[in-house]
């Protein structure tokens, strides 16, 4: 639909070191093949981890960069109302409405704070590799940078 700021079969980018070290049997079950319990996860989608690693990445970090990339799913994936969380935060954070009329742009902008917020929890992961078994401690730790338990 052209009226969208994305086009919902747009694939998402993610960097390719996160992708296998956070992504795949990590926080989220695998794409393919067999799939363990989804209460080993964190996340049931991977689009879920993409979404909480934007907003983690706008609320903390600069916009990060992609040089090996990733394309693990479509715009259209994510849920209805995450997709327009994240194009309000895109905005907030661009300061201007403009970036909607950009496609590529603003595709890319939510990209990159996702990586930037893949960046932090990569990083909480390396100092405690089971930080995220409790989700809520360690989403209020990245953002508040409350000591670790």
């Amino acid at each position: 639909m052209e009226d969208q700021p994305i086009d919902d079969g747009s694939l998402m980018n993610i960097e390719q070191d996160y992708y296998e070290r956070l992504f795949n049997n990590r926080l989220t079950p695998s794409q393919g093949g067999e799939k363990r319990e989804k209460k080993n996860f964190p996340f049931e989608h991977m689009w879920e981890l993409f979404v909480y690693a934007a907003v983690l990445g706008f609320k903390r970090g600069n916009p990060k960069s992609l040089t090996k990339l990733n394309k693990p799913f479509r715009w259209g994936n994510i849920g209805s109302q995450h997709r327009k969380n994240l194009l309000v935060l895109a905005v907030a954070k661009a300061a201007t409405f403009e970036i909607l009329q950009e496609k590529e742009r603003i595709k890319q902008f939510i990209e990159e704070y996702a990586n930037a917020g893949l960046s932090i929890i990569d990083q909480e992961l390396k100092n405690n590799p089971a930080a995220y078994s409790d989700l809520e401690t360690f989403t209020l730790k990245i953002l508040h940078g409350l000591p670790k338990a």
